[in-house]
């Protein structure tokens, strides 16, 4: 832990227990210029690139699944007599 760095207790969500989610304080914390992500007053940068794979990677799920319901529905409607 660093100077004027501290974090709340972990959240107790509804969804997604499994991640230890909890608040990030930053108070005049100083960051080494080693330990810098990108440029100086860019995190927002750095922040919205992680966010683009995000969206990519946790699309995946939801596809997958749709593409079971799909394995399972079209046999069934070809099938199906009335």
């Amino acid at each position: 832990d660093w100077k004027g760095f501290s974090r709340s207790t972990h959240f107790d969500k509804l969804g997604m227990r499994g991640s230890n989610t909890c608040e990030l304080f930053f108070d005049d914390v100083e960051v080494p210029e080693e330990n810098l992500l990108g440029t100086l007053n860019a995190g927002v940068k750095v922040l919205m690139s992680g966010l683009d794979y995000e969206r990519v990677v946790l699309s995946g799920g939801p596809t997958g699944i749709m593409q079971a319901c799909m394995d399972l529905v079209v046999p069934y409607i070809h099938d199906r007599k009335q």
